[in-house]
C-alpha cells in the first residue's frame, strides 16, 4: 500500500481567502507560465506557479497587493 498526503482542501481554502489582487497575481503567474515559461521548460507546471503564488502571499504584507501595483495586462 502506498500513502500520499493531499493538501487539496487546504489549497482550496487558501485560494478562497485570497483578496482580489492576490488572486489576480495568481492568475498572472499562471498566464506567464503557460505563455512564456512552459514553452521553454516543460517542467514548469501550474502546480509550481500556484505554490509560488501562495509563497508570495505568505511572505509579503497584504498592503502591497493593490491594483496600482499590478501591471496593466
Amino acid at each position: 500500500m502506498e500513502w500520499r498526503i493531499c493538501f487539496i482542501y487546504a489549497e482550496l481554502k487558501l485560494t478562497e481567502n485570497l483578496n482580489e489582487c492576490q488572486y489576480k497575481t495568481y492568475i498572472l503567474l499562471k498566464i506567464i507560465n503557460r505563455e512564456v515559461l512552459h514553452p521553454i521548460c516543460s517542467d514548469m507546471s501550474s502546480y509550481i506557479m500556484k505554490n509560488v503564488a501562495f509563497w508570495i502571499v505568505e511572505s509579503h504584507r497584504q498592503e502591497i497587493f493593490r491594483e496600482q501595483n499590478l501591471m496593466d495586462v
